[in-house]
């Protein structure tokens, strides 16, 4: 039995859905990430980062410690064709598939469990092309109920739900202690 060549995948940003899109991917393709820094941050985390370097530590994961099976190029990507990605450094990527995931710039802290959903449907999506699928198969994302926990300390928080907004320390047991880092690093496959 003939075995398929496996498809290129190659993708541009190595942040929240680029990163897990990656770490998914990587047994199923010949995955290129090109990504500007050699770790993954964890941007919701970013604000305790500041007062807890400790708590720092924990929120960069290194890609080559989920990422192992592909290709990392530490590089910007400066110019996209029909089947090639050039990068700052000179390299050039060809692709099969190609996944645009930089994100954006500015100081506003994502809702990464949302980016996180959008590249697990990204990846069926492709995995589904990747196999000759149909594209009337493939899926798309549907939003949830707007939803919103701010964490006013330790303790503390104010959470809007689509029926009733609550604050004070009953929202706060609702926060995750950690921001969600250690489900993320689990996630990622770097906390068994």
């Amino acid at each position: 039995m003939e075995k398929t060549q496996k498809k290129t995948v190659v993708i541009v940003g190595g942040g929240i859905a680029g990163a897990l899109l990656a770490k998914t991917l990587q047994f199923d393709a010949n995955v290129v990430l090109i990504d500007s820094k050699e770790y993954y941050e964890i941007p919701w985390s970013e604000l305790r980062s500041k007062v807890e370097p400790k708590f720092a530590e924990k929120t960069l994961i290194k890609h080559t410690e989920y990422f192992t099976q592909g290709t990392l190029v530490i590089a910007r990507a400066t110019g996209i064709t029909q089947t090639v990605v050039i990068t700052d450094n000179g390299r050039e990527m060809s692709y099969d598939y190609l996944v645009i995931a930089t994100g954006h710039v500015g100081e506003e802290i994502k809702q990464g469990y949302l980016a996180q959903n959008h590249a697990k449907i990204v990846t069926k999506n492709m995995t589904v092309l990747m196999k000759g699928g149909k594209e009337s198969s493939l899926a798309s994302y549907k939003a949830g109920p707007a939803m919103a926990i701010v964490s006013l300390g330790r303790k503390n928080a104010v959470a809007q739900f689509p029926f009733m907004t609550i604050s004070g320390r009953m929202a706060g047991m609702i926060k995750s202690k950690d921001l969600f880092v250690g489900m993320t690093r689990k996630v990622m496959g770097v906390d068994q």
